[in-house]
């Protein structure tokens, strides 16, 4: 009997032992799942930025953004928007701006990528990267801009235009359009493979220096083999 009691005894403290080792996975098992984070939508990036008050900094979500339609920046005033590294803003319709920038004074741009979605790699629509019109005093620093065949920045009527440290490539029309602008400095970007550098119209104080410039050209004439006597 004693030592039926003891094995008994022992069966009971294996199981109480077998609970408490179970008994972690059982409280982990009842724990909710983590939620993970919506990607960020069109609607969501145009309320940041609405919602600013001026001379306030807008931090743009880490993600990639596809839009049917561009993005709108309108009638906003002393405002810095900051994209990370990771944010990438595409859009679907090759006839439309990625990001517009519309009655606005004072706004900086630093970051981010823009492109179309599905350029077609020759010239086939109007639509640009980053258009800009009727604003003063705008800056577009550290950007990816690569279009849907078109600009990478295409401005008219502003008055205080930089574009500064930029990447500018495969903008099979120009990989800038100006018009009706002053003030312009366009300073240590790197410009390349882009059916042209730069265009104006009726534009004056160009400050264009620093600026990397590598196989463009092609749109207008054929490029020379070797330019050069």
């Amino acid at each position: 009997m004693k030592m039926l009691r003891t094995a008994a005894v022992a069966v009971l403290m294996l199981f109480l032992c077998m609970g408490c080792a179970q008994q972690p996975h059982a409280m982990q098992a009842g724990m909710k799942p983590a939620v993970r984070a919506a990607a960020p939508t069109a609607a969501d990036i145009e309320q940041l930025i609405t919602q600013a008050k001026p001379y306030s900094t807008v931090y743009l979500p880490k993600g990639r953004l596809v839009v049917s339609h561009g993005l709108i920046i309108g009638g906003k005033r002393q405002l810095r928007i900051i994209a990370p590294a990771g944010f990438v803003l595409l859009c679907r319709d090759l006839n439309s701006p990625v990001l517009t920038i519309t009655h606005c004074t004072g706004i900086t741009l630093i970051g981010g990528s823009f492109a179309h979605l599905k350029p077609p790699g020759h010239y086939e629509c109007n639509a640009g990267v980053l258009f800009i019109n009727h604003c003063q005093h705008i800056v577009i620093r550290d950007a990816r801009l690569h279009g849907c065949g078109a600009i990478g920045v295409d401005a008219e009527f502003v008055k205080g235009i930089e574009v500064i440290h930029c990447l500018l490539y495969h903008n099979s029309w120009t990989a800038i359009y100006l018009r009706a602008c002053r003030g312009v400095k366009i300073w240590d970007n790197i410009i390349k493979q882009n059916a042209n550098e730069l265009q104006t119209q009726g534009v004056g104080e160009v400050d264009f220096s620093g600026n990397l410039i590598k196989d463009n050209g092609g749109y207008w004439r054929k490029l020379p083999k070797h330019p050069g006597p």
